[in-house]
């Protein structure tokens, strides 16, 4: 089982309730990250078009997502740095 299958079956149940969690979770990333609206934006245009065309693969959406977490641990560290 790749890792698509395991995400979209396992964990979310079917296609839509995954689109839309993802989705979810990059927002949640996105804010909590202090992204810019912007970005937010494209990041997650990004990701609904290449879901929502039928590239239903780890290659086009994953990078979203690892780039997603990395910016969003980068400003946590700034955000922790600056606090103390």
């Amino acid at each position: 089982m790749d890792f698509f299958t395991f995400w979209v079956s396992e964990v979310w149940g079917n296609s839509t309730l995954s689109l839309f969690g993802t989705a979810l979770i990059y927002t949640i990333i996105g804010v909590l990250g202090k992204m810019s609206y912007v970005l937010l934006f494209t990041l997650l245009a990004l990701y609904f078009v290449i879901f929502g065309i039928g590239f239903y693969g780890v290659i086009f959406w994953l990078p979203v997502f690892l780039f997603s977490m990395v910016y969003f641990f980068t400003q946590m560290y700034e955000f922790i740095q600056n606090r103390a």
